[in-house]
């Protein structure tokens, strides 16, 4: 004896509109008992309505000439040809990791020398920019650095 699909289908219709009437039933109740729930002070809390700006950190209509002056960046300066300090750090931070990569990739069953001088490469780049920074700075000076 082999079931209709028609019949399963309709039964599972009948289920489905089951639960829907049974969730109307419970939101229902629900929202009648909110609506029934006495109030403890009788006025309730008073709650400002809250006022909210148009858009954020956006000048008023009034304030657009700070918008209106355009930066002008100075021109770039070139690199100096003649400091050779400068050089070596560029040279040492970008030929020392490069140097380790091949290494990595490309023979990594190399003498222990050439890892050596390839880590002490890097190391000196980052020696020689460390001591480029100045010994002191004057303590009275006001740049902080960039400003936008």
């Amino acid at each position: 004896m082999s079931s209709d699909p028609r019949d399963d289908e309709q039964s599972e219709l009948a289920a489905q509109a089951d639960y829907d009437l049974k969730f109307a039933q419970i939101v229902a109740a629900m929202n009648a008992e909110q609506d029934d729930a006495p109030d403890t002070d009788g006025e309730g809390p008073v709650v400002p309505p809250v006022q909210l700006p148009t858009a954020w950190r956006v000048p008023d209509s009034g304030s657009h000439s700070l918008l209106d002056d355009r930066f002008e960046p100075p021109e770039l300066e070139d690199l100096p040809e003649e400091d050779m300090q400068l050089w070596a750090i560029v040279g040492a931070l970008v030929g020392a990791p490069l140097w380790i990569a091949y290494l990595l990739f490309f023979d990594p069953y190399a003498g222990w020398l050439w890892w050596t001088l390839a880590c002490l490469l890097f190391g000196t780049g980052l020696v020689l920019l460390v001591m480029r920074q100045p010994w002191s700075r004057d303590p009275d000076d006001d740049d902080d650095g960039a400003v936008l």
